[in-house]
């Protein structure tokens, strides 16, 4: 947990950033940020760019340098959400680079659902691992 709002805009910004920097799209980069009760709106509009797993596609691919296959890029019903979501997931639980816990790689349906808990804790596991000062991000 993050001790103060002040370190906890740094944390998001840096995060935001990184998430800029792997080629996810500025409106769903957004989903970390602590917000008033009127930007509300906003914040689900980020929540929501992540269902379709088009951004976590995104993410990943950037990640493990590779373009997954079997995937949805213009998905049209909830199962093609679904099923990029978990193919991301599934290539993160395969991958070779530094691991992510597994409670976080079987929360699809969360994902799908737009439940920001479940999107946070993936990224910042992701983030923790990959991130600025990381072994990986200083082999990219």
């Amino acid at each position: 947990p993050l001790a103060s709002s002040a370190e906890a805009s740094v944390t998001v910004t840096a995060l935001e950033r990184w998430l800029l920097a792997h080629g996810v799209s500025a409106r769903a980069a957004e989903v970390g940020r602590v917000q008033s009760d009127g930007e509300a709106e906003a914040r689900l509009g980020a929540e929501a760019a992540w269902r379709d797993g088009l951004e976590l596609l995104a993410l990943v691919e950037a990640l493990e340098r590779r373009r997954l296959e079997g995937v949805h890029r213009a998905p049209r019903a909830a199962a093609h959400c679904l099923r990029n979501v978990e193919k991301a997931m599934e290539a993160l639980r395969t991958s070779t680079l530094r691991k992510v816990p597994h409670t976080h790689l079987h929360a699809a349906k969360q994902f799908v659902r737009g439940e920001r808990g479940a999107i946070l804790r993936l990224l910042g596991h992701l983030f923790a691992a990959h991130g600025p000062g990381t072994r990986t991000a200083r082999a990219a």
